[in-house]
């Protein structure tokens, strides 16, 4: 295997991934993130167990597990108290793990400075310059040259300005629906260990989802769906009575939950996430390759996005092992990826509608097939599967 010169964009989840996969391998490996400074942006997230199967590989698993909260069990119910389904993670297997964005990075930046991994904040990459037969320069603002790489790996997320400015053949679809996120500290035992959604039609759906330890605290992240519109149209900007209106709507549906809430006084503590449909034909051009939400991003209907990213930076690392070429990589590694992030994001891009839109008659038919088909066996053992991410254990190559 020819040792690479490779460059990052991006540090974020996958970025720091793949950036470790690398160093194992030999590679000299340097990271570049826009951002002034290691800040993550966002509440929690859910890690699947194909996720933490990465981890485990990594060697950060047990680092990450001692700061996340075990989550054992999914539950969906309507405002009117129907139970859509109630998911449990199989027995004698590995559960999710909510965590802290915050605390997870930081893991990762301890293991890249450990790996001696030299990550740029503050520095954005504007463009790829092939300067000769596989080699490339990036340049920053102002046209600065920021070196002359091997390789260049897209890894900075489903908005990805230097993707667009590849030229890839590709479609990037917004969502049209959104969600506000918070994060606060979880005093009652009451679903501790449960990702919680109460939704009423498809136009209103609170949830509570388990997330780690941040300060010495047990901490839960607060999710409200909201239509990129509402959210343009005021829902940025909502003064004190139109917060405490909006407060009394997700009260409405999680009454139980008001004293957890109590600490969201101002809609300034509130972040919106949209979210992307992002499909790319080639994966990688020249000598640049795209990771995770930059290649395929969804909607987080089914929690798979950090997990979907990190068994990415994983088979990307295997591929360029294995392959004489960076052409020969980029084939192996989308053949190895392709049917697991197609699978999941066709998923999402049906299911989200039946959560998330103003087609109420979404909302009738999710709520008359749902309970059925989650008590079933057949339609709990492929929801489990997809929920756990293991239909897909056997793409993951050794």
């Amino acid at each position: 295997m020819k040792a690479r010169r490779i460059a990052i964009i991006g540090a974020g989840m996958t970025g720091p991934a793949a950036a470790l996969f690398l160093k194992q391998d030999g590679h000299e490996v340097e990271v570049f993130e826009r951002a002034p400074e290691c800040e993550p942006v966002g509440a929690g997230f859910l890690l699947q167990p194909s996720g933490r199967e990465i981890l485990k590989k990594l060697g950060v698993d047990e680092a990450v597990s001692a700061l996340g909260t075990r989550v054992e069990d999914l539950r969906c119910e309507t405002f009117s108290g129907k139970q859509l389904f109630h998911l449990h993670y199989p027995e004698r297997k590995e559960s999710g793990l909510g965590v802290s964005r915050r605390e997870v990075l930081g893991i990762f930046m301890q293991e890249l400075q450990r790996a001696e991994i030299a990550v740029h904040w503050g520095t954005e990459v504007k463009s790829v310059q092939e300067v000769a037969q596989g080699k490339v320069v990036l340049r920053g603002q102002e046209d600065l040259a920021l070196g002359e790489f091997d390789l260049v790996i897209v890894a900075n997320g489903a908005r990805s300005a230097l993707r667009d400015s590849l030229q890839m053949t590709k479609r990037v679809t917004p969502y049209p629906w959104g969600a506000l996120w918070w994060m606060g500290v979880q005093k009652s035992p009451l679903y501790a260990h449960t990702l919680h959604q109460v939704c009423d039609g498809c136009r209103e759906m609170a949830g509570m989802m388990p997330s780690g330890i941040v300060d010495g605290q047990a901490m839960t992240s607060f999710f409200w769906s909201l239509s990129h519109e509402e959210w343009e149209n005021g829902g940025e900007k909502m003064d004190p009575r139109q917060f405490s209106r909006w407060k009394e709507r997700v009260l409405r549906l999680m009454p139980e939950r008001e004293e957890f809430l109590a600490p969201l006084t101002h809609a300034e503590q509130l972040t919106y996430a949209r979210y992307f449909d992002v499909r790319v034909k080639s994966w990688g051009r020249g000598q640049v390759i795209l990771l995770g939400d930059a290649v395929h991003s969804l909607s987080p209907q089914l929690g798979q996005g950090v997990n979907l990213g990190l068994r990415d930076a994983y088979q990307l690392a295997r591929a360029l092992r294995v392959s004489g070429t960076v052409n020969q990589a980029i084939k192996v590694y989308q053949k190895h990826r392709r049917w697991e992030t197609f699978y999941y994001q066709e998923a999402s891009r049906y299911l989200t509608p039946m959560f998330q839109s103003e087609k109420g008659g979404l909302g009738v038919i999710r709520d008359l097939i749902f309970p059925p088909l989650m008590s079933s066996q057949w339609g709990k053992h492929l929801a489990i599967k997809t929920m756990s991410g293991e239909w897909f254990s056997s793409y993951l190559q050794e």
